[in-house]
């Protein structure tokens, strides 16, 4: 029998395998998960009804990734928050949307569209992926 830990751990590395030939790394670097969040980014620009994208990672991250990228520290955070945790692959993304299409119907189709593109690119399994998409804006 396989505990929850032994599980957690295979499917964490399935994952940092996943992206690893997608662009990123196996050591768990960002640049795996940046690589997701840009693709993430682009897809999401073409979701009819998608106005804009804004940053969905937490104030004080974008604070301190935009003042190190501002001094050429660092680039600035991706817009799509992608991460792993508990073997879970945790992808966040805050838009807006147009008043003219109903939006819990664009925010479907922008989750929708996501999971389809991780399942695709064999990044991760609906069941090993948390998609959130939040509508920070209609208008």
């Amino acid at each position: 029998m396989i505990d929850s830990t032994e599980a957690d751990s295979a499917a964490a590395g399935s994952i940092a395998a996943s992206l690893a030939e997608i662009g990123g790394t196996r050591d768990g670097s960002t640049a795996m998960t940046d690589s997701v969040a840009v693709a993430v980014e682009r897809l999401l620009r073409e979701v009819p009804g998608v106005t804009a994208i804004y940053p969905s990672a937490p104030l004080p991250a974008l604070v301190v990734g935009t003042v190190l990228a501002t001094h050429s520290v660092a680039q600035a955070p991706p817009l799509v928050t992608v991460s792993v945790s508990g073997g879970q692959l945790r992808v966040t993304a805050l838009i807006g949307v147009d008043a003219a299409v109903p939006a819990q119907a664009t925010g479907r189709d922008a989750h929708d569209r996501i999971a389809d593109y991780l399942a695709s690119t064999g990044v991760a399994a609906a069941p090993t992926a948390r998609v959130t998409v939040r509508i920070g804006m209609v208008g």
